[in-house]
């Protein structure tokens, strides 16, 4: 059990994403990610089955479609940062019964302001969170878990120690921690997609690399959660783990202009506006006029000085 305990439990990586881009038109986000069950894991022997299957469906969201996810996401976000908004949200989801496809995207208004060449930009709304259902028809998306997943997890925690010839041990794991199974219930009851309350962490402590060929730096981080039940069965000398999982894990990058300044939840950076680029302008004619006179002047001082000497 304390071996098995320390074994990697985290499954080979789905693709998933949670991207912020920020430039001096706006903020965009874009978050593609996996909801899935029965992912490969290093941990068991048998990792093909599934906690239960769940509907199968296709939906798109997106303008008046959208009002419902339009106002939940406005609402989460201002819980953050009271004057952002959010505008062109589209989502789209797809099941295939054990695992669901989607992407979120939205723009992000009222968090940047600029003043005397610099852009401010308020990020402290990254960390928002949807607790609530995001329901199309009588299908659930964000409550997954908790809509179709719980009562077999519920199932399956509570479950007594099963008589037999060989010795069964069941674990659980919840974000790869050794959980006992008592908490289980309480800890899985709110696990949604559209939560991102670990994105609070400091942007100081996320991970910062530079793009030198396309002038952009990148603050990342992981978030979302990783629920796995694990049975080890041993029958006198052999011993076969059974693992079942349940994971929606997310890289998140928050992308900025490369001259980006950070100080707690705000970027600043450079940026060129009407007036600078009049005053760019202006020192560009004025300088061209001025080498174009100097080169007219050098001209005709060299004529003269040519003429003097031919009368001589």
């Amino acid at each position: 059990m304390v071996a098995l305990a320390f074994l990697p439990l985290t499954p080979l990586s789905t693709r998933a994403d949670y991207v912020v881009s920020i430039g001096e038109d706006g903020v965009m986000v874009r978050i593609s990610g996996t909801f899935a069950q029965g992912v490969p894991n290093i941990s068991a022997n048998n990792t093909a089955s599934v906690f239960t299957r769940i509907p199968a469906f296709h939906i798109s969201l997106s303008g008046s479609n959208a009002s419902l996810l339009t106002s939940l996401l406005n609402d989460s976000l201002r819980d953050r940062s009271p004057l952002a908004f959010v505008n062109s949200v589209f989502l789209t989801a797809t099941s295939n019964e054990t695992s669901i496809q989607y992407e979120l995207s939205f723009g992000v208004a009222g968090i940047l302001t600029t003043r005397a060449g610099v852009t401010r930009v308020d990020l402290s709304w990254r960390s928002f969170a949807i607790l609530d259902e995001v329901l199309t028809g009588n299908i659930s998306i964000n409550r997954v878990l908790p809509t179709y997943l719980q009562p077999r997890i519920t199932l399956l925690a509570e479950q007594p120690p099963t008589p037999g010839p060989f010795q069964r041990l069941d674990l659980w794991y919840l974000n790869d921690f050794p959980t006992p199974a008592s908490r289980i219930t309480p800890s899985t009851q709110d696990l949604v997609l559209f939560n991102f309350e670990s994105l609070s962490l400091p942007l100081q402590d996320w991970l910062r690399t530079f793009d030198l060929d396309t002038g952009v730096v990148r603050y990342q981080t992981g978030t979302g959660f990783n629920l796995t039940f694990i049975v080890r069965i041993t029958e006198i000398e052999e011993t076969a783990n059974f693992a079942t999982d349940a994971i929606n894990k997310i890289n998140v990058s928050i992308e900025a202009p490369y001259s980006t300044l950070l100080t707690g939840d705000e970027l600043f950076f450079e940026t060129q506006g009407e007036w600078e680029s009049k005053v760019m302008v202006a020192i560009v004619t004025v300088s061209l006029g001025l080498l174009i006179a100097t080169l007219l002047f050098e001209r005709t001082l060299s004529g003269r000085r040519f003429a003097g000497k031919r009368k001589r």
